[in-house]
């Protein structure tokens, strides 16, 4: 056992994990597959899908799958763009959907006050995260996603995916994803950045890579198994299956007939609907805080 700086002791063999994903990329998938794989490791066949919670057959204490800037990167990070990122804002409240929970229990969760943190953070590319959230945006159940407000303090309407790119998209993806990228590079041991692109790709080999960060290797064949199992329990024909015998989404945040909370998750889907002068404004903005749009999977 180890104490941190707030006087709570914290196990080193038990990590408490937090799976933080940026918006429409692969929350669910991860909330499937590492249900699946916990329960699977235990012997249940029969469960239902859980986001917050102990996982006692992976190992781990806990582990919460949801959306969040990085923990206490705002009390850490005081550097050279802390003024302009205070600036940027949250459109709606979903990209830090999990921030109270973690603040009830920062002295778990902050790299700085756990030095056996996990915090893994998912992404993807933002073209396509942001084509992707504003289609999701169109038939959402709170219409304030479909919103911004205007410099009068009015209301109003996005109107199509580049409207949405500069009004709300950019500093949205730049609010949180920066906040990791500067953790990652101080507590590279405690954070790490997954991409997307690279999951949907090779599934196995990135779960089990992100199984290897928190220190629960997939090292045995029992766990191999249940690996392959749980992948075909959280592969999306059969979360389609699930939607269709539910009669709602995944989430259960869309209206109107025919909607999934999945749609395919095709890489390069920015390329048809943003334009060279798009993608060079996108390249600025990140230029402010020192990253670069080709460290992304853009296809």
């Amino acid at each position: 056992m180890i104490s941190n700086s707030r006087n709570h002791l914290v196990s080193e063999a038990q990590p408490y994990v937090l799976v933080l994903t940026m918006p429409r990329s692969g929350t669910w998938y991860c909330e499937h597959f590492f249900t699946a794989y916990d329960k699977l490791l235990q012997e249940i066949t029969r469960f239902h899908v859980e986001n917050w919670c102990p996982r006692k057959g992976i190992g781990v204490a806990f582990m919460g799958i949801e959306h969040c800037i990085c923990p206490d990167f705002e009390r850490y990070y005081h550097g050279p763009h802390r003024v302009r990122w205070d600036r940027l804002s949250f459109y709606v409240p979903g990209f830090v959907s999990a921030r109270e929970r973690i603040e009830k229990a920062i002295e778990h969760f902050s790299p700085l006050l756990n030095p056996g943190v996990k915090i893994i953070h998912l992404c993807r590319n933002p073209l396509d995260q942001m084509v992707s959230f504003f289609r999701h945006a169109l038939n959402h159940v709170d219409e304030a996603h479909r919103y911004t407000t205007d410099e009068r303090g009015e209301k109003r309407l996005i109107q199509d995916y580049r409207d949405y790119l500069y009004s709300v998209g950019v500093d949205a993806f730049i609010k949180q994803h920066f906040t990791f990228k500067v953790m990652e590079r101080d507590f590279d041991q405690n954070i790490k950045i997954f991409s997307y692109e690279s999951l949907k790709r090779s599934p196995q080999r990135v779960f089990s890579e992100m199984l290897s960060f928190i220190g629960r290797p997939i090292d045995d064949e029992r766990r191999r198994k249940a690996c392959r199992d749980a992948l075909v329990i959280s592969s999306v024909p059969n979360l389609r299956k699930l939607e269709e015998a539910g009669g709602r989404t995944l989430a259960g945040d869309q209206v109107g007939f025919g909607e999934s909370h999945m749609r395919g998750g095709r890489i390069g889907k920015w390329k048809h609907i943003f334009s060279d002068e798009d993608v060079a404004y996108v390249r600025r903005r990140f230029a402010e805080f020192d990253m670069d749009l080709d460290d992304f999977t853009l296809e």
